[in-house]
């Protein structure tokens, strides 16, 4: 796809990534948190994550929330259920592989 007015440079169309993309309802339950209002908060923070159950992001402000109000076991699980939800997680290996030069092994970067 090339823009139309400079038809030389090429423009790749950007679209958001779902996973963390910003909900409504964690905007809404920030505006409360920041004012301290936790449990209006923990109520959007819940819609995000049953309007939107596999975006990280929800279950991390859940998680937030939690945490605030002293909730550790349940907070704990949110995080748990942000990072199993999370797109990095689901490579297979962080590290990059070793490989040999010369019978001796380094690391790839």
């Amino acid at each position: 796809m090339t823009h139309p007015l400079k038809s030389e440079f090429p423009v790749t169309p950007m679209t958001p990534s779902s996973h963390n993309e910003v909900s409504l309802e964690i905007m809404k339950g920030k505006a409360h948190h920041l004012r301290g209002e936790i449990q209006d908060a923990l109520y959007w923070y819940r819609q995000s994550v049953l309007k939107h159950p596999t975006c990280s992001l929800s279950y991390f402000h859940l998680g937030e929330a939690l945490l605030a109000l002293n909730k550790l076991p349940a907070a704990l699980k949110a995080y748990c259920k942000g990072l199993a939800c999370h797109y990095t997680i689901q490579k297979i290996d962080f590290y990059p592989p070793h490989r040999r030069i010369q019978g001796s092994t380094i690391q790839a970067n």
